[in-house]
């Protein structure tokens, strides 16, 4: 088996063992903090108790930008060079883009628009992945 195809596998079963988002975001959370925790020299570890906002919110970006590269790679790849993505993507019409947080966004008309970021330019996530359908339930 190949590395990539374990890996898959392994995220696929991850994604598997929620039944909510909201678990799911604090799991990840935790799997972050852990990971920068273990990164800085034990003496100077310091961790709060409860998740900051831009701790959830990095674990939420972490899990979309995983999944739009698995179900958009070929578009995640002509964007990333600046090139446009091909005829045959699904996402093509919406005019999309890589913004500052890795994330493929769609744009449009509300570009000039007085509407928050994310309102203006939402996030490109597939119907019928197990991702999404955590987000829905």
């Amino acid at each position: 088996m190949a590395s990539s195809d374990y890996n898959q596998m392994d995220y696929q079963e991850y994604l598997g063992k929620f039944s909510s988002y909201s678990d799911l975001i604090r799991r990840t959370a935790y799997w972050l903090r852990l990971m920068n925790l273990l990164r800085v020299p034990a003496r100077d570890r310091n961790c709060a108790e409860f998740f900051t906002t831009d701790e959830l919110r990095q674990a939420e970006n972490t899990l979309i930008r995983r999944v739009q590269k698995e179900v958009f790679a070929d578009e995640w790849k002509a964007l990333s060079k600046g090139t446009a993505v091909s005829r045959g993507s699904p996402i093509r019409w919406y005019n999309p883009f890589i913004s500052n947080d890795e994330l493929i966004r769609l744009g449009g008309r509300l570009r000039h628009s007085l509407e928050s970021e994310n309102t203006k330019h939402p996030i490109a996530l597939p119907a019928q992945h197990q991702f999404t359908r955590l987000i829905l339930r």
